[in-house]
């Protein structure tokens, strides 16, 4: 089984949605490669790190500034030619990475 598909399964089993194959293809797997053993690892702690953020009670406004920012630039870009403009561009604060706890 390859690194991608292992990658895929490390997921899964975050989830606890893997057959007994599937768990016993992952931990056959990750006994032999260091590379997903460290990966898997790796997202473990990043998950655990995650689960411990306290909840965060989003502006109540949130969502009609994005709405409104997004109306803005729908605006803007049927107001110019070409093939870019059919292109979509996110406003700035959308392609800012940001990291949210899931309740």
């Amino acid at each position: 089984m390859t690194c991608k598909k292992i990658k895929k399964l490390i997921n899964e089993s975050l989830e606890r949605r893997l057959s007994l194959k599937e768990r016993k293809q992952l931990e056959d797997h990750l006994a032999t490669c260091k590379d997903c053993r460290q990966f898997s690892r790796e997202l473990r702690q990043l998950v655990g790190a995650a689960a411990s953020l306290p909840e965060m009670e989003p502006s109540p406004f949130l969502w009609s500034k994005i709405q409104a920012a997004l109306q803005d630039q729908e605006k803007s870009t049927a107001s110019r030619e070409g093939v870019a403009s059919r292109s979509f561009f996110p406003p700035a604060f959308l392609r800012q990475p940001a990291v949210m706890k899931v309740a």
